[in-house]
């Protein structure tokens, strides 16, 4: 696993640096089909999931419908449409299925349309970060992923060296995750947030944070770091709730989309939450 993780995560960064440092029609045309293919296979998973936990439903179509629904978003806040327009097509689909469909269909269409508002809603507001500002969305997603990173490395390392291995987070829930690797995820957090506020002043984050003060990215990785492991541990109740171990197998080494999306679910409310209180002060 940690060799394969190991090819994934460089391949991932060189992606986002595709995204992130392209020329801007380039940079937002790769990062609007990677959104489009991520939350349509991690919505897929997740309707798979509850397919396996006994909740039918449709998969394929709830995958296109993220994917539909998304489009309708993106071109509503690119173009300043109305809300009403972009939804009205998505709110019908439903209705003309229920028409031709029976009872059983009836219910797999309310636990489809459900699985599309679990991954859509926390990861189509993550997506809209680009669109004010793409570097601001970048600083997002590597302070959140190396709680990740983190947690990984450390929570390795301390069930190797530590006697009697780590200290369990929550082994009901996820057994590997202990609070050595809470910690270490935190530090390096931290330590990212406080590196990109250092090396790049040009990314604007005054917009997003106000007056510049070192204490507001220290505060701001601890809280995406707090983000991300509960959006982690919740991914890992639903797949042991569903009785899976990965969510996919697309990624080598790390497994499905919701696999590496899941530190995302409670990222955005909690990041625009934050900097709505912190440009104040």
């Amino acid at each position: 696993m940690l060799k394969w993780r190991a090819i994934s995560f460089p391949l991932l960064l060189g992606l986002l640096a595709v995204i992130f440092f392209s020329p801007p029609m380039v940079g937002g045309g790769v990062f609007f089909i990677c959104a489009l293919i991520m939350i349509g296979l991690a919505t897929y998973e997740c309707a798979r999931m509850m397919d396996c936990a006994g909740i039918e439903n449709y998969p394929v179509l709830s995958a296109v419908l993220s994917v539909l629904m998304l489009i309708a978003l993106t071109v509503m806040t690119v173009q300043g449409w109305d809300l009403a327009r972009s939804v009205i097509p998505l709110s019908l689909l439903p209705w003309v299925l229920i028409l031709f469909g029976r009872e059983q269909a009836v219910k797999r269409i309310f636990t489809t349309v459900g699985a599309v508002l679990i991954t859509v809603i926390p990861f189509g507001l993550v997506a809209s970060l680009y669109f004010p500002e793409q570097k601001f969305l970048l600083f997002v997603i590597l302070v959140t992923k190396a709680m990740d990173t983190g947690g990984y490395i450390f929570g390795m390392l301390s069930s190797k060296l530590l006697p009697g291995g780590n200290h369990k987070l929550c082994p009901s829930i996820s057994p590997k995750k202990s609070w050595e690797g809470v910690a270490g995820g935190i530090l390096l957090s931290v330590a990212v947030a406080w590196c990109l506020y250092r090396c790049f002043p040009e990314w604007n984050f005054e917009v997003w944070m106000g007056n510049l003060r070192l204490w507001k990215f220290v505060a701001f990785g601890v809280v995406l770091a707090v983000a991300s492991i509960a959006g982690d541990l919740t991914e890992s109740a639903l797949k042991r709730k569903c009785g899976v171990k990965d969510s996919g197998s697309w990624i080598p080494g790390m497994g499905g989309a919701l696999d590496v999306l899941d530190s995302f679910i409670y990222v955005a409310p909690v990041c625009m939450l934050f900097t709505a209180l912190v440009k104040r002060i």
